[in-house]
């Protein structure tokens, strides 16, 4: 495997890209790219870190490459928040710098998964679809619940749906004030989903299922 540059160089690059970084709103079509850019300095550097065996710390499980790389964040002014969230932005695309830098077999040796984002991805998709056909098909016309209960289902598929596709990375992106308001909205989202399954599981009893 072809070695990267120094350390030093590596980090130099990579507080400045966090500072660029920094600069860049979620919203900005340059902001993806940035992220790639702090994932692959991220990356190249765990190469001059080892483990107790000896080899690269690829999977970033060493306390002295955690650390520098805490140091990185804190020399582009970062605060503790805006690491912690800056670095769940950018976590996908270190999982998936990590597994183009390494072979399958080495990937298998991390105990990480193995298959590529696009698998991945087609998966979810696949799932979703899944979901989709059973909430539409679940009640066919005519049959004892009815179209509205078939309305019901898609409702209930559709409201998950949505919310499979927000990534994760994304609410950590968000401001203080967005993420409080998040927060309060899932808790509602939370609590009304805990009084349809009660509901459901009632009417089940009730009919004797």
């Amino acid at each position: 495997m072809e070695r990267t540059r120094s350390r030093q160089d590596l980090a130099r690059d990579l507080v400045k890209a966090l500072r660029k970084l920094k600069t860049l709103s979620p919203g900005d079509a340059a902001r993806t790219e940035a992220l790639r850019e702090v994932a692959r300095l991220s990356v190249d550097l765990r190469e001059h870190f080892l483990t107790p065996s000896g080899e690269p710390d690829w999977a970033a499980r060493t306390w002295e490459y955690r650390h520098f790389i805490v140091d990185r964040y804190s020399d582009a002014d970062y605060s503790q928040e805006e690491s912690r969230a800056t670095q769940a932005a950018v976590r996908y695309h270190v999982s998936k710098y990590v597994r183009e830098r390494l072979s399958p077999q080495e990937v298998a040796d991390l105990g990480l998964r193995s298959e590529s984002s696009v698998d991945r991805s087609r998966e979810q998709r696949d799932a979703r679809r899944a979901l989709l056909n059973a909430a539409r098909h679940q009640v066919a016309p005519g049959s004892e619940g009815g179209p509205g209960s078939a309305d019901v289902l898609r409702a209930i598929a559709g409201a998950l749906l949505v919310l499979q596709h927000i990534d994760p990375a994304a609410l950590a992106e968000m401001t203080e004030t967005d993420r409080v308001q998040a927060q309060a909205v899932l808790s509602r989202l939370v609590s009304r989903a805990e009084q349809l399954g009660d509901a459901a599981a009632v009417a089940g009893a009730d009919a004797g299922e």
